[in-house]
């Protein structure tokens, strides 16, 4: 409650979902709250090959037992691409134990899951969608409605928002309640959070409401103009986090030289 509830609450509306916690820890507090309310201990997990190794140390700790996820191998572009919700109706058929499914959305790369069509999937089965979007906290200031339709999602401010190192968000569709948001996180957080750092988030969804925006969208526009002029992954290769430029080379460890 207080202040910042009300400040948690107007990052959700941000993200167009129900609930929203402030996380001190970074994702990696966000990925283990999320798959600790997902999973009962003991439980299976479809888990995509590419997850945080965060996802992989909530394994161990709730001794889960994961069936991995493969992803399309996009051969012009060397990288893998989106989960496919019909890989993931298979494997939810081929393992109806399992009821909870986490992908990475975006990943480093800036590919983007169908993540409405993916929950849909996971919903029919009864299952819960975890989506580690660590690397997409500013798509909704471009207009993306990216997570709205999962039941947890964890993104990180620090990493794409003028935000501070560790500062991140927890958030939740109807299914889990904001009580639920602060049991889980607690468990994994330090009971003395740093203030200056909520205090900082709180700016942040400021600051980019009233100009951020707009500086992000100039950018997607030069990063479009650059995608042009360069060996690039573009929208012919896969649905793309429109500010992420990822450069192709046939030598990576030439060009980094």
């Amino acid at each position: 409650g207080g202040a910042i509830g009300e400040a948690e609450e107007l990052w959700a509306k941000v993200f167009q979902i129900d609930s929203c916690l402030f996380l001190t820890g970074g994702s990696t507090q966000g990925v283990l709250s999320a798959l600790t309310l997902a999973c009962p201990p003991g439980s299976g997990l479809l888990l995509d090959r590419g997850c945080h190794r965060s996802a992989f140390h909530a394994m161990a700790l709730l001794d889960l037992r994961p069936v991995y996820l493969p992803r399309p191998w996009l051969a012009e572009g060397a990288v893998t691409g989106p989960i496919s919700p019909d890989e993931v109706e298979k494997q939810l058929l081929a393992h109806p134990e399992i009821k909870a499914v986490c992908i990475t959305s975006p990943t480093y790369y800036g590919v983007l899951s169908d993540i409405p069509a993916l929950a849909a999937v996971i919903h029919r089965h009864g299952g819960v969608l975890v989506v580690d979007g660590a690397h997409g906290a500013h798509l909704p200031f471009l207009g993306l409605d990216h997570f709205s339709a999962a039941d947890l999602v964890v993104v990180s401010a620090h990493k794409t928002l003028p935000a501070p190192g560790q500062s991140a968000l927890l958030l939740a569709g109807g299914r889990f309640s904001h009580r639920n948001l602060r049991r889980a996180g607690a468990i994994y957080g330090s009971s003395s959070p740093s203030y200056p750092m909520m205090a900082a988030l709180d700016l942040c969804r400021a600051h980019m409401l009233e100009e951020g925006a707009a500086a992000y969208q100039k950018t997607a526009e030069e990063v479009a103009a650059l995608r042009r002029d360069f060996p690039a992954l573009t929208a012919r290769h896969a649905p793309l986090d429109p500010t992420r430029l990822t450069l192709l080379s046939p030598r990576g460890f030439a060009a980094q030289e």
